[in-house]
């Protein structure tokens, strides 16, 4: 065997002796570049390490997150314990070095309240116990409050090590594992769609719609009566002559009859209920965009209304339901109505096209297919939403979106809130006027309407149906 040369240490010429807490290396910056000058800016310092220290370093070395820390100290210490002299580590101002401390055999019934089975306190037990320097000269420098504190009941001075000193906060070996499957999520990304929906509700929540309460009998029968009596039956005269003949509507008196003994009563029986339906619509706008790189093949856009139904078009409820009309011409209406191929025709939709599969036709539900929703495209449908006013839970949307080259699918889940406004039905509807009184909720829309004429964005209830 050959035996290194054994020096004895001279710690007079030490001003400071620090004795350092196992986070110290393995918690903090390089040991050699800490700014050592913040414990002795003139003096030489000592950094001596107890054996408990050294075993909890050493205990380090097949750990994930600090093993390159404890193995790296190591070489730098192995000088020392190889000869028992000092190691040099920063040459100064201040000057630094660093060797294992030499420590008497602890006698712990003196130290009561230390627990020999608990590592901090053998830190503290052994720094009690060195051998060689002066008590007064010690410094244990740690950043935990445990041992600093036992340090402290025991006289010794200490320091807890500044953030400063610290190194910055590493990924543990979960959080490198988790780090590493963000990088392969981020990969696949990027080989399929970024899909993402939005949804804006042109109202404040709550959203705020007026009820009215149900027609009583007297209220439906007078309103019946207004109405037949403000739309008499037409009188079409004699049907002697040829021309007269002709001219005549045989189907009159019937569409009239069934006029004012169906339609007539089923618009008094559902009035307020379509009333409560029209002043809880509120327009509702979705936008559909592919931020991604790739784009969606086979695009699939499921929404799912609960509490309230989805329309591309705004349900308005007639003053009253017009009545018939005679139709002279009507033996002549339909001698030129034939169907062209093009009615017939099936639709060429294109590619990049978006197609209702499934229409947003006042129903709980639509669905839009696209083969191609190219990356960069944005898709916008402006709907009309209604809440279900029987109830003031929210309205809740469910928008599933999927593609053929996704993994899995997207789903996002909008909700509005909306409140009940109730009201008596003569604020809303005049009974005897045969009018409503107060503005309609697509007021605007209206003003629009009668400007354009376009019929596509309104449907009006029509009451010409059998109970």
């Amino acid at each position: 065997m050959i035996a290194g040369k054994f020096q004895l240490m001279d710690y007079s010429k030490y001003s400071t002796i620090v004795f350092l807490d196992a986070n110290v290396i393995l918690e903090g910056g390089k040991i050699g570049d800490q700014p050592w000058h913040e414990i002795d800016d003139s003096g030489g310092i000592l950094l001596l390490f107890v054996p408990q220290v050294l075993k909890e370093i050493d205990s380090k070395k097949r750990d994930g997150r600090l093993a390159k820390h404890a193995r790296d100290f190591n070489r730098l210490i192995a000088p020392a314990a190889e000869t028992g002299g000092p190691v040099r580590l920063v040459d100064g101002p201040p000057l630094v070095d660093l060797s294992l401390a030499v420590t008497n055999r602890v006698d712990w019934d003196k130290l009561h309240d230390l627990d020999p089975e608990e590592p901090d306190a053998r830190v503290v037990a052994q720094v009690l116990n060195e051998k060689h320097t002066n008590f007064d000269a010690r410094l244990f420098v740690s950043q935990d409050i445990n041992p600093i504190g036992m340090a402290t009941r025991h006289g010794l001075k200490v320091k807890r090590l500044p953030e400063s000193w610290l190194r910055a906060a590493e990924p543990s070996p979960d959080q490198r594992k988790i780090s590493k499957l963000e990088e392969q999520v981020r990969v696949l990304k990027a080989t399929e769609p970024d899909l993402e929906v939005l949804v804006n509700f042109s109202s404040g929540e709550p959203f705020v719609h007026v009820a009215v309460p149900d027609l009583t009998p007297e209220q439906k029968q007078e309103l019946q009566q207004v109405i037949i009596d403000e739309n008499p039956r037409v009188s079409e005269g004699q049907r002697g002559m040829l021309t007269a003949a002709l001219n005549y509507d045989h189907e009159y008196n019937g569409k009239y009859k069934r006029w004012q003994n169906k339609t007539v009563p089923n618009f008094a029986k559902s009035l307020s209920n379509d009333i409560n339906l029209m002043w809880a619509q509120t327009p509702i706008s979705f936008e559909l965009r592919n931020n991604g790189a790739v784009q969606a093949e086979d695009l699939v856009l499921n929404v799912k209304v609960v509490n309230g139904t989805i329309s591309d078009r705004w349900n308005i409820v007639p003053v009253y339901p017009p009545a018939p009309r005679p139709d002279p011409n009507r033996l002549f209406s339909g001698m030129h109505n034939y169907t062209s191929l093009s009615d017939v025709r099936t639709l060429n939709i294109g590619r990049h096209e978006m197609c209702f599969y499934n229409d947003a036709d006042g129903g709980d539900s639509f669905e839009v297919h696209c083969q191609d929703f190219r990356h960069g495209r944005s898709w916008v449908f402006d709907a009309i939403l209604t809440a279900e006013p029987t109830t003031s839970d929210d309205v809740v949307l469910i928008i599933d979106i999927t593609a053929s080259n996704m993994r899995g699918s997207t789903q996002k889940v909008f909700k509005l809130s909306h409140a009940v406004c109730s009201k008596e039905l003569s604020s809303i509807y005049d009974i005897r006027g045969l009018g409503f009184v107060a503005d309609l909720p697509m007021k605007e829309e209206l003003k629009q309407f009668d400007e354009d004429h376009d019929f596509s964005r309104f449907n009006f209830l029509n009451y010409d149906k059998e109970d």
